[in-house]
């Protein structure tokens, strides 16, 4: 007992192990027992703690008479030394079971040990959620007044919280705050309830209540903690300037907290979506923070030209990834940079600079973007009407697709711009790819098509063009088989087949119900053939009625122009009748 007096527990380990192997006295054994449980707990070994202990109970009469050679030496306190074993074994059923019977009356018996063991059988049934019977032991002690009446007010206080009684929750931690004196429990009490608004989205109340735990000279316990809970609650009410406030403080006034890489990362987030990576790398220099390295902050300032774009806010996004190139230029990102500053632009319809983004794409070495890059490079070129642009960049692609669906992209591409060139031949000769690449594609095979009937009519290649005109005649896409059936007519009409363009006019007509353009161009085009046939009347009576009826600009212009010449024929044919 002296050399654990003096601290010296393992002498006297030593000592009580020889104790057992020599002892004849049943009573000194089971003292020597309950002495090496006391030592092994000490020493942190749990499991020889709760056998030792064991050693000591299984003699009862024994057991009981140790206390007259060491006055420690109870079951009573046995038990409590298992239970706070198994609780460290993390054997909270066992720990439960030790702690009930630490609470029996018997030899010796302790009310103070009983009361600690109240309290801690009810920890252990937390541990098991048992919350219900955690809550009436803790009760027990409240009832009890003592020493740890805060601690099991506070534990009660976090169970009803785990049933979703917030309420009676906050209310019994208001009562620790209110307490006079105060609780030792006051500060863990103010951030609980916090943590529990918060929860609850009551934000600004969480701050009100975070606050004395974040003034001056407020405790150093919770002042990391707190600032960083201000910290979230300032986020979720978009303060975000008091959010950058309150994680700044954990990183400069608490470096060694737990907290602190949270509140780093908190602020990288922000600056990022606040498009403000220079103040996160400035941020970063001020505190000699290791992260503040080359790649980090490369990172930082793409990610937040990323978020940027993320977030639709494609004006900014622009801005930030232009800035994130400036300053880096070759960066890790820089390729990334290009190609989502490419997409931005394109979202702000401003093709040219979209395109001369995704050619920068194009000017690095093969990356992931590259082949995205040509084809949205080529369809707004396409699109905007830099046929020569479009079909280089789509030859790029071609070059570059790894899919026959971008392929036969390509290829519609490559033909469309050679097209828009006027370049007919080798717009046929792309239709003739396209439609080779295109099967089982209907709706690519009817644009090669298409797109070869008309490179042909305009080669005035028309007896070739004709039959696939009528193959389109009855193609699924309206708009193609009115045009279609539109060029039927007037190649028969080039060809002097007069009733037989007539009809096919009459047809399409009657035929395209909804493609308003093609209709009214057959009844120009029957104003024609009236005319050749010498109906001067009723070819005067249609174009009349087109110029009285339609609203689109440009077929009123040709159908007024015509009537124009169809009134100065039937002039000139009055004066030579009259002659």
């Amino acid at each position: 007992m002296q050399q654990m007096q003096n601290g010296d527990y393992t002498s006297a380990d030593q000592l009580l192990s020889t104790s057992t192997e020599q002892a004849e006295d049943p009573q000194y054994l089971a003292a020597a027992n309950f002495w090496k449980g006391d030592i092994a707990y000490r020493n942190q070994r749990f499991q020889e703690a709760i056998n030792y202990s064991q050693a000591y109970l299984s003699k009862p009469d024994a057991a009981n008479r140790a206390a007259y050679i060491s006055s420690p030496a109870t079951p009573q306190h046995a038990y409590l030394n298992m239970g706070y074993a198994a609780m460290k074994l993390e054997d909270f059923a066992a720990a439960q079971d030790y702690f009930a019977k630490a609470q029996k009356t018997g030899n010796n018996y302790s009310s103070a040990i009983a009361g600690t063991a109240v309290l801690r059988e009810a920890d252990a049934a937390f541990m098991r959620k048992q919350y219900g019977q955690a809550i009436a032991l803790y009760d027990k002690v409240i009832a009890a007044n003592g020493t740890d009446v805060d601690y099991a007010r506070f534990q009660k206080a976090i169970l009803l919280g785990l049933q979703d009684k917030d309420n009676d929750k906050i209310n019994l931690l208001q009562s620790l705050i209110n307490r006079t004196p105060a609780s030792a429990y006051a500060d863990d009490a103010r951030y609980e309830i916090a943590v529990t608004q918060i929860d609850n989205n009551k934000y600004q109340q969480a701050i009100t209540m975070l606050q004395p735990l974040i003034t001056p000279p407020a405790s150093q316990k919770f002042a990391a903690k707190a600032w960083i809970k201000t910290g979230f609650a300032y986020q979720q009410l978009d303060a975000d300037d008091k959010a950058i406030d309150a994680y700044r403080h954990v990183v400069t006034d608490y470096p060694s907290s737990e907290e602190r890489s949270a509140a780093l990362e908190a602020l990288k987030s922000l600056y990022i979506e606040n498009n403000q990576p220079a103040a996160y790398a400035q941020m970063l220099q001020d505190n000699n923070l290791p992260a503040a390295d080359a790649n980090s902050l490369d990172s930082t300032f793409y990610a937040a030209g990323e978020a940027q774009f993320a977030s639709a806010k494609y004006d900014k996004a622009v801005q930030s990834f232009e800035q994130y190139l400036k300053t880096y230029p070759n960066g890790a990102f820089a390729v990334k940079a290009h190609y989502y500053k490419a997409e931005s632009h394109a979202q702000l319809k401003d093709y040219k600079s979209a395109i001369n983004e995704y050619n920068a794409v194009l000017a690095a070495s093969w990356s992931e973007y590259s082949e995205n890059s040509a084809r949205r490079a080529a369809a707004l070129a396409l699109q905007t009407g830099d046929f020569a642009t479009a079909l280089r960049d789509f030859q790029l692609f071609r070059n570059t697709a790894m899919t026959q669906e971008n392929l036969q992209i390509a290829y519609s591409g490559m033909l469309q711009s050679s097209f828009g060139l006027k370049d007919y031949p080798t717009a046929a000769l792309y239709a003739d790819t396209l439609q080779s690449v295109a099967t089982g594609n209907e709706a690519l095979t009817t644009e090669a098509t298409f797109y070869k009937a008309q490179s042909l009519m305009l080669q005035n290649n028309v007896d070739v063009a004709l039959p696939l005109y009528q193959q389109l005649a009855s193609a699924k896409n309206s708009a193609v088989a009115a045009e279609s059936r539109y060029h039927i007519a007037e190649i028969l009409l080039q060809q002097n087949k007069l009733k037989d363009a007539e009809n096919a006019a009459g047809q399409n007509i009657q035929q395209s119900a909804g493609n308003d353009y093609w209709i009214v161009k057959s009844y120009i085009l029957l104003s024609d053939i009236l005319v050749k046939e010498k109906d001067y009347f009723n070819a005067k009576a249609t174009l009349q009625s087109i110029v009285k009826n339609t609203k689109n600009a440009e077929l009123k212009a040709e159908a007024t122009k015509k009537l124009e010449a169809l009134k100065a024929l039937e002039k000139k044919q009055s004066k030579l009748s009259e002659e």
